[in-house]
């Protein structure tokens, strides 16, 4: 079985991929890389792939796709309050794009329920319904202090809480409950699938 599992360079989403080596899944990591919104995380994504690969079934490669364009058209053109949700469905159309190619059977993601606006109950369903392939989402029922003992006990914690930049994408008071008619409406103004199509098509493989 394969996957491709989002991975940042958060505490979150390196556990969610190890779990999902665990269970058996060839793990192809995905980073988006923000640009100019968040620069620090891809850096982190990257020493934080060298720990991974020393990890059961982790002889991997990665990809980095952008995402600065999608994001620099949310906050222009999108709701503001909207734009966390927006990113989380813009990485799952890349992620299942991506997934096609490299012949994998689902996305693995790091979220965890409620510990941002955009993963709340409501609306992890709304990212969901972006995602043509099932998503897992392996951290989602452990609490903080759990995720953070097996990020130390595999060796990513430390990269992951190093200090860096927040996102400046991120709204002062992003939307915890968002419509979905809203979220189509702002997709149309951006065209998310062409944006999506673009993001994909800039992806770089990288060895580890």
């Amino acid at each position: 079985m394969r996957c491709i599992a989002l991975v940042s360079g958060g505490i979150d989403s390196p556990v969610a991929a190890y779990l999902a080596m665990k269970c058996g899944f060839e793990v192809i990591p995905l980073v988006m890389d923000n640009g100019s919104f968040s620069q620090e995380s891809v850096r982190k994504a990257g020493a934080i792939m060298k720990v991974l690969k020393k990890h059961p079934r982790g002889k991997f490669y990665y990809f980095t796709a952008p995402q600065d364009r999608c994001l620099g058209e949310f906050v222009s053109r999108c709701s503001r309050k909207l734009t966390c949700v927006l990113c989380k469905r813009m990485m799952l159309r890349v992620a299942c794009k991506l997934a096609r190619e490299e012949k994998a059977d689902v996305v693995v993601t790091g979220e965890t329920l409620g510990s941002k606006a955009s993963q709340t109950l409501h609306n992890l369903g709304i990212v969901s319904q972006a995602s043509t392939l099932p998503v897992l989402r392996p951290v989602l029922a452990l609490n903080k202090e759990e995720i953070e003992k097996i990020a130390r006990r595999i060796g990513t914690y430390e990269i992951s809480s190093r200090g860096g930049e927040c996102c400046k994408a991120v709204p002062n008071s992003p939307s915890t409950k968002a419509r979905l008619e809203d979220i189509t409406q702002a997709e149309s103004f951006v065209d998310a699938e062409a944006l999506a199509e673009e993001a994909f098509c800039s992806r770089r493989r990288v060895n580890v």
